[in-house]
């Protein structure tokens, strides 16, 4: 609760509008859900192409959001090229060193869904997110003990 009574003013807002516009939502909704079923015969199927309208701005959110995160992948790669030029010993074993990157990018790309989903199916949907966090743990812990040279020119390494 102190952790509550500490929080910033404006998220503590935030959340309570959250839920309160949660709850009057699902208030409101389920008689109209109610009133569907049993004046119209309606089923879950046919409310859903009803209230599809309103879901429109939530789909729109997730759409910009998987855009966003993917621009954002992108400059880490970008950041990844960059780092790859400052260290390369030569100027020349950039160009197949990147290429290289790419084909094993693409092969993990294609094969760690393969993986997810045969753990999903086997063990469970928690391994899936307990196997990406530990990915996450391990990335962090490597990327940790990377050095960067100080003053290293790109392509020259000097």
């Amino acid at each position: 609760m102190e952790r509550v009574r500490t929080m910033n003013p404006q998220l503590r807002l935030f959340l309570i509008g959250t839920i309160l516009l949660g709850t009057a939502g699902s208030i409101a909704e389920t008689p109209f859900n109610n009133f569907l079923a049993e004046k119209h015969r309606l089923g879950a199927d046919e409310r859903g192409f009803l209230e599809f309208p309103r879901e429109v701005h939530g789909f729109l959110t997730v759409l910009f959001a998987c855009l966003v995160t993917d621009q954002l992948l992108f400059g880490t790669g970008m950041a990844r090229d960059i780092y790859l030029s400052k260290i390369a010993m030569r100027p020349e074993d950039v160009a197949p060193s990147l290429s290289m990157g790419v084909t094993i990018n693409h092969i993990v790309s294609m094969s760690i869904p393969s993986l997810g989903g045969i753990m999903w199916m086997k063990l469970g949907h928690q391994s899936v997110f307990i196997a990406a966090a530990a990915v996450a743990l391990l990335m962090l812990l490597v990327t940790r003990m990377i050095k960067i040279p100080t003053h290293a020119d790109p392509l020259t390494n000097g």
